[in-house]
């Protein structure tokens, strides 16, 4: 299932959106970063689901409508290897 959010949903901390949603591709809107300059702290979940097209796919169009620059894009399970055949 797919969750795509249109208005600016609530900011949470990045570990708080992961736990929520396990084994899911995320898509969020990045709000704060460590001092390293490349952590993502905070943010808020743009959206979720299975498909990672999908959900990439509503995500670009929310990032084009409110020009948001920092993205995060992650997978919350483990990703499985995919079979070559020689």
């Amino acid at each position: 299932m797919m969750q795509n959010i249109e208005k600016h949903p609530s900011i949470q901390t990045i570990e708080e959106i992961e736990k929520a949603y396990p084994d899911e591709w995320l898509e969020i809107e990045i709000t704060k970063w460590a001092e390293d300059g490349f952590t993502a702290l905070e943010g808020r979940l743009i959206a979720h689901g299975k498909d990672r097209d999908k959900v990439s796919e509503e995500a670009l169009k929310y990032f084009r409508k409110y020009d948001v620059k920092d993205v995060y894009h992650a997978y919350t399970g483990e990703i499985q290897a995919e079979s070559v055949l020689l």
